[in-house]
């Protein structure tokens, strides 16, 4: 496998799906006519930023525009970051927010006209996490653009951002790709195993970012350890969950990743007990062994209330609470269900 584009080396041409923002990329381009100002919203994962900087070389490039072989100065420098027509808004500081003095700043500077570009691009990196003040500061240079300027705002939480910001920009939205179009991308250009795209497709939720980023990385081995964890679980009862939710939440990236890994086994092992002839309605098809062997002590009924009570928990990965106390909840609350039923 090659090593996965970066966010910022990206071309149009190397973007996984978003068909039609391409061709209305492509149209703007043609009409010389980019919006002033845009909003790139969606799930965590599934390309905002790597467009953002396609974009952006796009509506700067003095080559082969869209192509991942052009080497024209503008894509290069975007590429490195070096761009100074370029500039990066994003959370700082203990209060992990973009400050009114940033917005400021850019007011400074946003009406003089580019060093080198057709436009200068600011880039703003959860752009939900503007303070109120930033916020409001923004909105003057919005309804006064320069034409020069492009801005691009980036976020996973698009009812976050403020009303009167989101009716002044041009709106879109990033959806997950379909796991057939996702794994023949990752197949083709990135040169991942098929056997293993078929799994990370599955997996990823349609999110090429997070495919990608399984398919490079050790995900195998941190689903291995959360069955593991689990089995010990169900072995030695409440004794063990504290023990449980400290391991799997230690193993995960964050507390979404162990939420939806847990919810991905539990649906598989209601799966595996309504249709236990049809392993390819599995999702960890590479541990149909293990599904196969711990289904036979659960009911269809507290399979059913465990998936229901993950799904009803995910809004708690938008608290600032300790992973591991929302497992140990969670965990309880599962094990409940399931000896219950």
């Amino acid at each position: 496998m090659i090593k996965p584009l970066e966010a910022h080396e990206h071309q149009l041409d190397s973007i996984a799906g978003h068909a039609l923002l391409k061709k209305m990329t492509r149209r703007f381009a043609e009409m010389g006519a980019f919006p002033h100002a845009m909003i790139f919203h969606g799930p965590a994962g599934v390309g905002k930023k790597s467009f953002a900087y396609a974009m952006a070389k796009f509506i700067n490039c003095v080559g082969e525009r869209g192509s991942l072989s052009c080497g024209c100065p503008a894509c290069r420098k975007i590429s490195r970051q070096t761009y100074i027509d370029l500039k990066i808004l994003k959370p700082e500081g203990s209060s992990r927010t973009i400050k009114i003095e940033n917005i400021r700043a850019l007011q400074e500077t946003a009406y003089i006209t580019p060093v080198e570009a057709h436009r200068k691009i600011v880039f703003f990196f959860e752009a939900e996490k503007m303070s109120r003040g930033a916020a409001n500061c923004i909105l003057k240079i919005l309804e006064e653009p320069p034409r020069h300027l492009a801005m691009i705002l980036i976020t996973d939480n698009y009812n976050y951002l403020l009303p009167t910001i989101r009716s002044r920009c041009m709106n879109f939205r990033f959806s997950p790709l379909p796991v057939k179009e996702l794994r023949d991308w990752l197949i083709k250009p990135n040169r991942v195993d098929e056997a293993l795209a078929e799994i990370v497709a599955a997996l990823s939720e349609g999110k090429p970012g997070v495919a990608l980023e399984m398919a490079r990385g050790a995900f195998h081995e941190r689903r291995g350890a959360m069955v593991r964890e689990l089995e010990t679980l169900e072995k030695y009862g409440f004794a063990a969950i504290f023990r449980t939710a400290h391991k799997i939440g230690e193993s995960s990236k964050d507390l979404h990743t162990a939420l939806n890994d847990l919810l991905i086994w539990y649906r598989d092992l209601l799966v595996n007990r309504i249709a236990p002839d049809n392993p390819a309605l599995l999702i960890n098809r590479d541990f149909s062994e293990a599904i196969s062997s711990a289904v036979s002590q659960y009911s269809v009924r507290g399979l059913y209330e465990a998936c229901r009570t993950l799904m009803e928990r995910q809004w708690l990965t938008q608290r600032m609470v300790p992973a591991f106390l929302v497992l140990m909840v969670i965990l309880s609350e599962i094990g409940t269900s399931l000896k219950k039923a």
